[in-house]
């Protein structure tokens, strides 16, 4: 069976990955006791490859500390967006950029850049 593109990203990953927890927001509602907005996340196990930035990366949008983080397009039924939440290695971090990388007119790979872990 020959796989496609998008499938063999999501191949490697799988068997090389490491296992991360993706939140996506998918609502946010105001809450009238406390004044504020409440967000509400959908959970989603997936395996991706993730990485620190070296230090000559360090520039523009990339901060000391980010991470990247790589996903299938076949791993996930959404694309993947800014304040988004990856639990990675027991850290927290937010989605501040999102790369698409397509093949043949689909998207194959998502290439993240996380803030937080603190």
């Amino acid at each position: 069976m020959t796989l496609n593109i998008p499938e063999r990203i999501d191949a490697v990953l799988q068997s090389h990955g490491e296992t991360v927890t993706y939140r996506r927001l998918s609502s946010v509602s105001f809450n009238e006791t406390t004044l504020a907005n409440t967000p509400t996340y959908t959970n989603s196990t997936i395996k991706a490859h993730a990485r620190r930035y070296t230090a000559k990366e360090i520039s523009g949008l990339v901060r000391d500390g980010d991470r990247e983080v790589r996903i299938a397009a076949d791993a996930v039924s959404f694309v993947p967006d800014e304040n988004d939440i990856v639990l990675l290695g027991g850290d927290t971090y937010k989605v501040v950029s999102v790369d698409r990388r397509t093949a043949f007119g689909e998207d194959a790979l998502y290439i993240l850049t996380v803030r937080g872990g603190h």
